[in-house]
């Protein structure tokens, strides 16, 4: 990456795309019917890259000529081209493009989002546009050359789905970032509700969510399995997958007659691995395909014990949730020390007895021994203060490289809950790019594209957004934290080192914005430094509380928050519930 390759430097930053030895200027963009879109997407940047704006037609309005660029499943296959998709298969993102007789081909199997995912892959290698979410930019260079024989496949970095992100960010991805994931329908805390007599169950999201606090059902009562099968295959339908997951709360059966010995013998998630497999066992005859999806959850978690892998259905998916984690050290890190979720096992001696607490790597190791599909459902901000520094990314790389070479084939990133400041978009296009490399990525690699991303989005103060980046997880490392557990925010990094580091870390914040070529870059250096325009109130409202609470003392906690409040608003963050004025109790929209 030339670290000049900032749009605004000039009109079109790269020379020329040679297309073998022809120049891209000389080619004309045809595509099929299904890919008015892509061929779209691709003149466009064409031209912003180069300058060139390429003719764009059907392949069915105009002759076969030379020098194509065929987008989609054109007419010209068979004649110009010749194109094997047989590598595709049935996957819905996979891609093929390459060169042949002096043609250009960018294609799939057309069944969903293969033929954008290539058009944009192409884009990013030979025509150097970035696609930095809200921002895109174009690499400086003379020239791009297109192989002549080029030929180049991918699939899905994991089986089902791609990352799937639940909020705004997705909405500007442009590369593998697509909502489409592996269709799965209901509510995903669904059991109370399934549970309920077929006469009156409702196949519905506003029903199943009416009752998803409520306690789960007995799921080890003949007579409720039978209640869960009926509910889930009408709720089923035709789609792809269906959930039958545990209620979002801490009560659970513990009758006697079936879940207490069941419990004994299998863990606390034992029950919930059940039903999945009792659910797909009866879909076997008519819907094999069907993926029955359920949550290895917070109050559920535990050691899978007394099963075997060659009896559990094919079609059983667990959702292993990410809150368990420890939020300081990364799955596959010996140094955690929080016993209360614990990353690795250790023994607790209790006095009258030694107990076994498994940690989080052995538990999800032992989902992926038995359970068939294993999806990821990533917690990666602090779910009551959200706009606290959340020093995360050095965790991510070792996490999202163990999930994906060690048995997930699909990724839900909870990344935020909504507008903020904490690297929400940093976030997501990492979690893209691990996504697409699938484990293959280096540490050395992964920190270059943050570097390039801090570089395009910041502007030339990167370095210090940098700095502060790695001194955060430095003070993290200290201390012990847990992602989505109704943490402070002084949990993650404590209140005297924040006092100790506030200047430093604030004024990294302030470099960087005198730095900053464009407003648009300081704008968001600015904007994104409210992570510790929100300490300065928490530590300001400490103070306060620790004063003789006059009201010359309220009035300077009230106007630091004032203004907080109205950075808030601004930047078009989430508003917090100000009625206490003690931002730890604040809550966030």
């Amino acid at each position: 990456m030339n670290y000049a390759n900032l749009q605004y430097n000039q009109p079109y930053n790269v020379g020329d795309i040679l297309i073998g030895d022809t120049s891209i200027s000389e080619y004309t963009v045809v595509y099929s019917s299904s890919a008015s879109n892509p061929a779209k997407e691709f003149v466009k940047y064409i031209k912003m890259a180069t300058g060139f704006e390429l003719d764009c037609v059907q392949d069915t309005e105009c002759q076969v000529g030379e020098n194509e660029i065929l987008i989609g499943k054109t007419n010209r296959e068979g004649n110009t081209v010749n194109i094997d998709r047989s590598k595709c298969t049935n996957d819905n993102e996979a891609f093929v493009y390459g060169v042949q007789n002096g043609n250009l081909y960018i294609t799939s199997n057309e069944q969903y989002y293969g033929t954008v995912f290539g058009v944009y892959d192409f884009l990013e290698i030979y025509a150097g546009i970035n696609f930095f979410d809200e921002i895109e930019t174009v690499d400086v260079k003379k020239a791009f050359y297109v192989p002549s024989n080029l030929n180049y496949f991918e699939t899905s970095a994991v089986n089902d789905y791609r990352v799937v992100f639940s909020d705004y960010a997705s909405k500007n991805e442009k590369w593998m970032a697509k909502e489409n994931g592996a269709n799965i329908t209901g509510f995903y805390h669904s059991l109370p509700s399934l549970a309920k007599d077929p006469s009156e169950f409702k196949a519905n999201w506003d029903y199943q969510v009416q009752y998803h606090k409520d306690k789960d059902p007995c799921l080890l009562d003949p007579e409720i399995q039978q209640n869960i099968i009926t509910n889930a295959t009408k709720l089923l339908g035709n789609r792809g997958g269906v959930w039958v997951a545990m209620s979002d709360g801490t009560a659970y059966c513990k009758c006697n007659e079936y879940c207490a010995p069941y419990i004994r013998q299998h863990g606390r998630m034992g029950a919930y691995f059940n039903i999945l497999d009792v659910v797909a066992d009866s879909l076997e005859g008519t819907n094999p395909d069907a993926k029955i999806v359920g949550l290895a959850y917070k109050y559920i978690w535990s050691m899978l014990e007394g099963y075997d892998a060659k009896d559990i259905n094919d079609s059983v998916t667990f959702v292993v949730c990410t809150d368990n984690m420890c939020g300081t050290h990364s799955i596959t890190s010996t140094g955690c020390k929080n016993e209360a979720n614990p990353n690795n096992t250790y023994e607790k001696d209790l006095g009258y007895k030694v107990q076994v607490e498994h940690g989080y790597k052995e538990c999800y190791d032992r989902i992926v021994e038995l359970c068939p599909n294993i999806y990821i459902w990533d917690y990666i901000y602090p779910s009551r203060h959200n706009e606290a520094p959340l020093p995360l990314f050095q965790r991510m790389y070792d996490n999202y490289t163990y999930f994906y070479t060690h048995g997930a084939s699909g990724v839900f990133l909870q990344d935020h809950t909504g507008p903020n400041a904490c690297f929400a978009l940093l976030r997501s296009y990492m979690a893209t790019k691990l996504l697409r490399n699938a484990g293959n990525m280096s540490e050395k690699e992964y920190w270059a594209y943050i570097d390039e991303f801090l570089k395009e989005y910041y502007g030339d103060g990167w370095t210090y957004i940098r700095e502060y980046i790695d001194y955060i997880f430095e003070l993290s490392q200290k201390n012990e934290w847990h992602i989505w557990s109704s943490e402070f925010w002084d949990d993650i990094i404590t209140e005297e080192q924040y006092r100790e580091n506030y200047d430093y870390l604030m004024g990294l914040w302030e470099k960087a914005e005198s730095l900053a070529q464009t407003e648009d870059m300081a704008y968001r250096v600015r904007r994104d430094s409210t992570q510790m325009k929100y300490i300065e109130l928490s530590l300001a409202y400490r103070d306060y509380a620790a004063s003789e609470k006059t009201d010359a003392d309220l009035k300077a906690y009230t106007d630091i928050r004032d203004a907080y409040i109205a950075l808030l608003e601004e930047y078009g963050f989430d508003m917090p519930n100000v009625g206490n004025i003690n931002p730890d109790f604040w809550n966030y929209g």
